[in-house]
């Protein structure tokens, strides 16, 4: 009796009893032991989640590392300029007049831009007499005449400073290939040359020596080359014919100017030496920084590219400001040889 009227006390009172106090104090312990299992379960699949999602980008990281990989040695720009290359063959073949008929079948092989299907299509124009070539600076690829021994088996000389270079020349295309380790100059190409049982009638001669390109072609009287492709120096603009003065030891690194702009020659300058040798102007390469000549006597229906139709300037405009390179090497006492 005395406890019902307890139990009526506290219900009217909104009191708990002891008991129930007891009672509800484990139900919370229940529910805060569920809880806390629930949390740390929850947390435990977050960290697994987690795991896989760290093992996931990193697997990303590598894969990205791999394509800049990729990208740093230049195979999807490569693939690019082919796909590019492929949609002109399908679209343009046979609608444009020279020289944009010759450029629309460029492609990259082995040489630094699309020299490569410009010069196939350029022999396939005047013709290819001997199938023998002289490349002076070839590089690791063989520069502008790899192709023409990998894939047309043609024969030549690929000469390069660098051992390295000279060592995968020598791996990738001898014995079919003379390669020569060399500095050469203007005193010594001829005997280089000769020596290696190239004088006399050639297709091809390629100059790339980021330097005294002018000059050793210049001097180059040993072989007789159908046609002739040489790097020119587009920073010198084509306003100007001039080239850097002759030093048998240039290297282009040794001054401090940016992009490492002070070597070579205007294509101005080479026009004028090409006709002075008895070749002409055809063509230029649009993303690269090649002339291609083509010797007077032979190919007349090929005609001569006026030099002043050649967009060259905008890269000395962007690296130099106004007036390009020239203000800068005024100041800087960096000598050029005006060529008349």
């Amino acid at each position: 009796m005395l406890q019902a009227l307890r139990r009526f006390v506290q219900d009217r009172l909104g009191v708990a009893s002891r008991d129930d106090l007891v009672a509800n104090r484990k139900t919370v312990e229940r529910s805060e032991e569920r809880l806390t299992r629930a949390v740390e379960k929850n947390i435990l699949r977050l960290a697994k989640r987690l795991d896989r999602l760290d093992k996931q980008i990193d697997t990303l990281t590598r894969y990205v590392a791999r394509l800049d990989a990729v990208a740093q040695t230049g195979r999807l720009r490569k693939i690019e300029y082919n796909v590019d290359a492929l949609v002109r063959n399908t679209f343009l073949n046979g609608q444009l007049p020279e020289p944009q008929a010759t450029l629309a079948r460029r492609f990259r092989g082995l040489s630094e831009h699309e020299e490569d299907g410009i010069t196939v299509a350029l022999f396939q124009r005047v013709g290819a007499a001997t199938h023998r070539f002289v490349e002076i600076g070839a590089g690791v690829n063989g520069g502008n005449s790899g192709f023409l021994a990998k894939e047309l088996g043609w024969t030549g000389l690929m000469v390069d400073l660098d051992p390295g270079r000279v060592a995968t020349l020598q791996r990738r295309f001898a014995p079919a290939v003379a390669v020569a380790q060399a500095q050469v100059t203007r005193e010594n190409i001829n005997d280089l040359v000769s020596s290696h049982g190239f004088a006399g009638d050639i297709d091809l001669l390629s100059i790339d020596l980021d330097g005294i390109d002018y000059w050793v072609w210049e001097h180059l009287t040993s072989c007789r080359p159908r046609v002739v492709i040489v790097e020119y120096n587009p920073f010198l603009g084509a306003d100007r014919s001039v080239t850097i003065p002759y030093d048998p030891g240039f290297n282009r690194h040794r001054f401090d100017v940016p992009r490492f702009a002070y070597y070579g020659a205007s294509l101005p300058a080479l026009v004028k030496l090409g006709a002075r040798k008895g070749y002409r102007l055809v063509l230029v390469e649009p993303r690269g920084v090649n002339a291609f000549f083509v010797r007077e006597d032979i190919a007349a229906d090929v005609p001569a590219l006026d030099v002043n139709s050649v967009p060259i300037a905008p890269l000395a405009i962007g690296d130099f400001g106004p007036g390009g390179i020239y203000p800068f090497l005024d100041r800087t006492g960096l000598a050029l040889i005006e060529i008349q």
